[in-house]
C-alpha cells in the first residue's frame, strides 16, 4: 500500500509517499519531483541525510536507499521512520520533554562548531520521537544548506511553537515559557548564542531569515518567521522576556 502524504497542494516542489508494501519493517518514504527547484531540494536532502548519517556514525546507505537525479527529475527513497511526531500548532506545555531531548540531541549529534550546516527547517515537527520522547531521527532535509548561521536551527526549534500558538490566539503558560528560556540558556552554554538571539529570539530569527532568504530559494515564503506579522514577533519576545 502506498499513501500520498504531500503534494503540490501543500506548496511543495515534490510529492511524498509512504510505501508500506513490504510491511512495517521495510516501509520506505519516496519523494519525487519534476521541477528544477524540486531537484535542488532532493539533492539538498540527500546531502543533508548523508551528513547527518556521519554525525550518527552510520553509513549513508542506512539513511538513503535510492537517489536518482537528472536536471528535470529526481527520486529519493529513505527508510520510513516510525515514531511520534509533533503537529503544529501544539500546546507548548505538551512539548517540554521533547524539547529538552531535542536540544540535547542537537548539542550532542548536530553541533560541530561554527561550521555546522543548517537543516533549514529544524522544527520539532521534523523530529521523530519514541514513547520516552527521545529523538529517533531528524527528517525532511530538503532545505539543508551552509548559508544560515549555525545558531539558527536550534533557536528556531525552541521558539517556533510559541509563534504558532500565538498565531492561533492562544497564550502559553509560564511553565512552558520558563522551559523555553531554560532551553535557550542551556543552548547558549553549549554553543554560545549571539546576545540579540538571547534577548529577542523571535526578532533575531526574523532578521536572520530575512538576510538569508537565498537559503530557501523559491520556498522562502514558507518560512514562519518571515510570514508572521511584526506584532506577533514582538509578542513572542515580550512574553519570553517576562520569565
Amino acid at each position: 500500500m502506498t499513501d500520498l502524504i504531500r503534494n503540490c497542494a501543500h506548496h511543495s516542489t515534490h510529492q511524498t509517499l509512504i510505501d508500506l508494501g513490504q510491511g512495517a519493517q521495510s516501509a520506505r518514504t519516496i519523494k519525487t519531483t519534476f521541477t528544477a527547484d524540486g531537484v535542488a531540494g532532493l539533492q539538498a536532502e540527500h546531502d543533508g541525510l548523508s551528513w547527518y548519517a556521519s554525525r550518527l556514525n552510520k553509513n549513508a546507505s542506512e539513511m538513503v536507499l535510492v537517489f536518482r537525479s537528472t536536471p528535470g527529475y529526481a527520486r529519493l527513497e529513505t527508510p520510513y521512520v516510525n515514531g511520534n511526531v509533533v503537529h503544529m500548532p501544539a500546546d507548548p506545555d505538551t512539548l517540554i520533554g521533547k524539547l529538552n531531548n531535542a536540544v540535547s540531541h542537537y548539542i550532542s549529534k548536530i553541533w560541530n562548531g561554527d561550521e555546522t550546516p543548517s537543516h533549514g527547517d529544524y522544527s520539532l515537527s521534523n523530529h521523530v520521537f519514541n514513547n520516552a520522547d527521545d529523538v529517533i531521527r531528524i527528517i525532511d532535509w530538503e532545505h539543508f544548506n551552509r548559508k544560515l548561521p549555525a545558531q539558527y536551527d536550534p533557536l528556531y526549534m525552541i521558539v517556533e511553537p510559541f509563534l504558532f500558538w500565538d498565531v492561533n490566539q492562544k497564550k502559553p503558560s509560564e511553565r512552558s515559557l520558563a522551559a523555553a528560556n531554560t532551553a535557550i540558556l542551556n543552548l547558549n552554554e553549549a554553543i554560545k548564542l549571539e546576545a540579540d538571539a538571547i534577548a529577542s529570539p523571535a526578532s533575531w530569527l526574523r532578521k536572520t531569515a530575512d538576510t538569508h532568504r537565498d537559503a530557501w530559494g523559491q520556498q522562502a515564503d514558507k518560512v514562519p518567521f518571515l510570514n508572521a506579522h511584526k506584532n506577533q514577533i514582538s509578542t513572542i519576545d515580550r512574553v519570553l522576556g517576562k520569565i
